[in-house]
């Protein structure tokens, strides 16, 4: 294995010693040979990453990695043609052929756009990774793909762009629909209503309090326990209810 110098021999830089330990990151180099360097990459295979475009061939783009090699994005890999200085989000994929570290920029080869793993209002980490006439497409918690709607959102937005936003719905196919705003209250009034809805239905009192399984909460309204929780307490506060240990029951200002 070859170990690059990479600042090693730096001046300044303390020598090497026979039998020390180091850190170094291992890849095949483009001649497929297994090479160490002490630097660290953006990021590494099976992950989501924005890069810049250093150099075109006809092979593809070459990507800058945070490393000496730079990584290709194959001309059969990428969602559009690239041009040089261009920044793109991709997810890094080991190629089988070669065993080197590629990129690809068809993002739903690896990302699900589909899940039910979250909830209306969850806060959730987005990478942009373009844009459609819809609105702007983004990654979500590295894992999954979701959409913002171009008239809901009253920033500039841009590919590679880090920001937290919420999830607005999760659509009957399971796709997911972002925002940027929380809409707390928002929320927060509509499980209200649904919450007092049920207890008038139900004699006025329900057994499903704040110390509730999350899983039960999430059987009857479909929601978190930290958002149910929030609901209760603006209906408390409200006095529309009272909130005892085993039960909530309708107070008699409702």
């Amino acid at each position: 294995m070859n170990l690059l110098d990479d600042g090693l021999t730096a001046p300044g830089s303390t020598p090497l010693q026979p039998g020390q330990s180091i850190d170094v990151f291992v890849y095949r180099d483009s001649h497929c040979e297994l090479t160490a360097t002490i630097q660290h990459p953006y990021a590494v295979a099976g992950e989501c990453t924005c890069l810049q475009v250093s150099d075109i061939a006809p092979a593809g783009a070459f990507l800058d990695w945070g490393i000496r090699q730079q990584i290709l994005l194959p001309v059969s890999k990428q969602q559009n043609p690239l041009r040089l200085g261009q920044k793109c989000v991709v997810v890094l994929e080991l190629d089988e052929r070669t065993e080197r570290v590629i990129a690809n920029s068809k993002l739903s080869q690896h990302l699900p756009e589909t899940t039910d793993v979250y909830q209306q209002g969850d806060k959730v980490e987005l990478l942009i990774s373009g844009s459609s006439a819809m609105g702007f497409k983004a990654v979500v918690d590295g894992q999954y793909l979701g959409l913002l709607y171009r008239d809901e959102v009253f920033q500039p937005l841009h590919t590679g762009q880090k920001l937290s936003g919420y999830i607005k719905a999760l659509r009957a196919d399971q796709r997911l629909d972002l925002t940027l705003s929380a809409g707390r209250k928002s929320t927060t009034d509509d499980l209200g209503s649904q919450i007092l809805m049920h207890l008038r239905e139900h004699g006025g009192t329900s057994e499903l309090t704040d110390h509730s399984a999350p899983e039960a909460i999430k059987q009857q309204y479909q929601v978190s326990k930290k958002a149910y929780k929030r609901a209760l307490s603006q209906l408390y506060k409200d006095r529309k209810i009272l909130i005892g240990k085993d039960q909530i029951e309708l107070s008699e200002n409702d």
